[in-house]
């Protein structure tokens, strides 16, 4: 079952995905039309083995830009991005299974993309499925492409002009020092972005949600904006205030808990990626529905909304 911070990882991905692809597999990129991705819903696969059922994460349909060469099969090629929160037994066979079905569906080219976005754990991620006949014998290759931000380091994210590296630098390797310089260096280059308010959001709440900053690294962070030139600061200031909203949640979460008893952690990262004028709407909804059941709902319908 898909969790709150998949959705995160989704909602980042369908907002930003020719970035994302520009970022971490600009080949890629370059076969397309950056313009032309369009997501597909996948089916529910219900015949993989085990007893839950199946949905693809992130499937996107790309055209082939004009420079590459006609391809016999299909004027189009698909991506899918397969989020990974947690690290999970014979995963590489499930990569084949999902590729095996679409596949099947829909007769193109794929490329399969693992994200892992876990934060411990040593052992590497296998980027292969391989079937064997006795030792040495390989009947079956199956390769997808593997990201593991914990692999990577937050520092050279963020001072690219990507916003899904921005994002993304939140759960890359970074020293317990750091966190006011990245959002420093986010926030600066976030300010200098053509973006719509709503997917500057989404950015801001990946590092709400996934870099916190305590009191003591607030006061780092602010002196830090205090030192940039006038105009840069003015512009980074502009930006939603990273903590002005913690008050607001705290209530909101003060309000359930009196209401209705402890709220579970997902709920709790659903709220992390609300703006004010839900949170609102959220606060309202305590007083005016009858159980937690029917204010779980509206929250899910409040975080969906785009």
């Amino acid at each position: 079952m898909p969790t709150a911070h998949d959705q995160l990882f989704k909602e980042l991905l369908r907002a930003f995905f020719p970035q994302f692809l520009e970022l971490f597999t600009p080949d890629v990129l370059r076969l397309g039309r950056p313009a032309s991705v369009v997501f597909i819903e996948p089916e529910v696969f219900r015949d993989l083995p085990g007893s839950e059922r199946r949905r693809l994460d992130v499937v996107a349909r790309v055209r082939f830009a004009p420079q590459v060469p006609r391809q016999p099969q299909s004027a189009t090629f698909l991506v899918h991005v397969e989020v990974q929160s947690r690290r999970k037994r014979d995963f590489d066979r499930r990569m084949f299974f999902y590729f095996s079905r679409l596949y099947e569906r829909e007769l193109t080219p794929i490329y399969p993309i693992a994200l892992f976005t876990y934060d411990s754990g040593r052992k590497r991620e296998p980027h292969m499925h391989q079937v064997r006949l006795g030792r040495f014998q390989v009947v079956l290759r199956f390769a997808y492409r593997t990201i593991e931000l914990r692999e990577l380091q937050a520092s050279q994210y963020v001072r690219r002009f990507n916003p899904v590296a921005l994002a993304l630098a939140a759960k890359m390797k970074h020293g317990r020092d750091e966190s006011p310089y990245l959002w420093f260096e986010a926030l600066r280059r976030l300010a200098r972005m053509a973006l719509d308010e709503s997917r500057k959001r989404i950015v801001l709440s990946f590092l709400g949600t996934y870099l916190p900053l305590d009191r003591r690294e607030k006061v780092r962070y602010n002196r830090l904006v205090e030192g940039l030139p006038m105009g840069e600061k003015r512009a980074v200031q502009e930006l939603t205030n990273p903590w002005e909203l913690d008050g607001v949640r705290t209530t909101l979460l003060l309000l359930v808990r009196r209401r209705f008893g402890p709220m579970p952690d997902e709920d709790r990262v659903l709220i992390e990626s609300l703006d004010r004028p839900r949170l609102d709407e959220l606060a309202v909804a305590v007083v005016e529905v009858d159980s937690y059941a029917a204010w779980q709902a509206r929250l899910k319908e409040l975080a969906d909304r785009r």
